[in-house]
């Protein structure tokens, strides 16, 4: 569900005592203080994040840190859906700096501990020392009669470093200054963009002996971002969107360990045009780990009319150039996105498995990819080579008529080796100039210097194609 733009509603404070004391003190506001979650997630790695968070406010300036948002958040992104009782003074994403490189800068200067193994004890040792430098990630310790870099062991501190600025963090935060008119608690509608998080639409379609197609739709959510959602409303958009270069907090971090890919049905309400693109709305909500691909399916559509297409391409030419060997057809796969249960189908891979004869396993017939199709268009894509189309283009005559022009005729023999007819297109690659004086078999024009020729091939038979062209430059 996404997160409704409500005003931001105030719970009065019954004393409001010591409130400009308050005011200054950072509070901090964990996930387990979200109210509502939806995630909007586009197909290039970018993400809406919509929030609703309940957080205590005092009259006048507040400053909220807000944990569980994304390292890779876009800061000039941020937007409150509060009212005029809240008003946004300034925000920063500051990143968690209890690391150990974090931690033993704030520490140059001071004493600190080298501990390590005597080698000729085996045991451990202490050694009281002055960490001189962190440049470059690289520990340079003063051990009192000698200057040590990068010293094997491990370097401990007595105490944690003491005014770090904006104090010292676990995790990454989005601190926000408020401006509150009013005492109390209520909740704060958030949103922001987020990088690392994004979807792709895939397909398994199973075609059957009599040219019959079902098609079903999944989805892989992938969460490469060190945050986790839970329960968090879900929306997918099928579409570009244009972006510009931004920076952003952090730089993605791949996680190595990937959780294991689950397939969960869910119903999906009918794709929403909006803004040129189509929004699918998930019921129910979804969990994801930092690291995790999750696939989901979305819909299935059964009994499409599909059709079988045997093509060479590029087979006809003008000139010489043909293979003297007999090549094999380009089997195409072809159907219409209009049938009843037709919707507009987002880019993905779409994987086809031939059925077979009653009682044999699918055969796995070949992947493509597809482009976003509107509900009314078609999808076309080869998947591999026919094994028993097969065909022979030579030249059989050459005329030079100038320097500049030419007349030259071919001759292509399709030879279908199969049990039953088929219908083959055959197209051409003509360079500019070239016009097709004879034909055997009408062509149409693809494009320009894109010829098709449409033949039927008897089974387990042949059908010859001959053309004549003339190319004048």
């Amino acid at each position: 569900m996404v997160p409704r733009k409500s005003l931001f509603v105030m719970t009065l404070s019954l004393a409001g005592l010591a409130a400009a004391a308050a005011a200054a003190q950072e509070r901090v506001i964990g996930p387990d203080a979200r109210q509502e979650l939806s995630l909007t997630v586009y197909q290039n790695g970018l993400t809406q994040v919509d929030e609703v968070r309940w957080l205590p406010l005092v009259e006048g300036k507040n400053r909220i840190s807000l944990t569980g948002v994304s390292e890779q958040l876009l800061l000039d992104s941020v937007s409150l859906g509060a009212g005029d009782e809240l008003g946004l003074i300034s925000q920063s994403y500051l990143p968690a700096n209890m690391t150990r490189d974090e931690l033993l800068r704030q520490m140059v200067g001071q004493r600190v501990l080298l501990i390590r193994e005597n080698p000729e004890t085996g045991e451990s040792e202490q050694l009281d020392a002055e960490l001189l430098s962190m440049a470059g990630g690289t520990p340079v310790l003063d051990l009192g009669n000698r200057v040590e870099i990068d010293p094997p062991g491990r370097i401990a501190l007595r105490n944690l470093p003491t005014d770090v600025p904006g104090g010292l963090r676990a995790e990454p935060a989005l601190t926000l200054t408020l401006d509150s008119q009013r005492s109390g608690s209520g909740e704060l509608p958030l949103t922001y963009l987020t990088e690392g998080l994004g979807w792709q639409a895939s397909y398994v379609a199973r075609l059957s002996e009599q040219d019959r197609l079902s098609l079903t739709a999944s989805v892989t959510l992938s969460n490469q971002t060190d945050v986790a959602y839970h329960d968090a409303g879900l929306r997918l958009v099928a579409g570009e969107v244009a972006r510009e270069q931004m920076p952003r907090p952090a730089m993605l971090r791949a996680n190595e360990s990937m959780a294991a890919d689950s397939m969960e049905k869910q119903q999906m309400g009918a794709p929403v045009s909006r803004a040129d693109r189509y929004v699918y709305t998930l019921d129910g909500t979804v969990s994801l780990q930092p690291g995790e691909q999750q696939q989901r399916r979305l819909f299935a559509l059964e009994d499409i009319a599909a059709e079988r297409i045997y093509r060479f391409d590029g087979l006809a030419t003008a000139g010489g150039g043909q293979p003297d060997r007999p090549v094999s057809a380009g089997l195409h796969l072809a159907f219409d996105n209009d049938s009843e249960a037709g919707q507009p189908l987002p880019a993905g891979t779409i994987r086809v498995y031939d059925s077979g004869d009653e009682g044999e396993s699918p055969l796995f017939a070949g992947e493509a990819r597809m482009d976003h199709t509107p509900e009314g268009g078609e999808v076309s894509m080869r998947l591999g080579e026919a094994f028993d189309v097969t065909a022979t283009a030579r030249q059989s005559d050459f005329e030079r008529l100038s320097d500049d022009s030419f007349e030259a005729a071919h001759e292509i023999v399709v030879k279908n080796a199969r049990e039953t007819a088929v219908e083959v297109e055959v197209t051409g690659q003509m360079p500019q100039g070239a016009r097709i004086l004879e034909e055997s078999a009408a062509s149409e024009s693809e494009g320009a210097g894109r010829p098709v020729w449409t033949l039927e091939v008897p089974a387990e038979g042949e059908t010859t194609l001959t053309y004549r062209v003339r190319v004048e430059r």
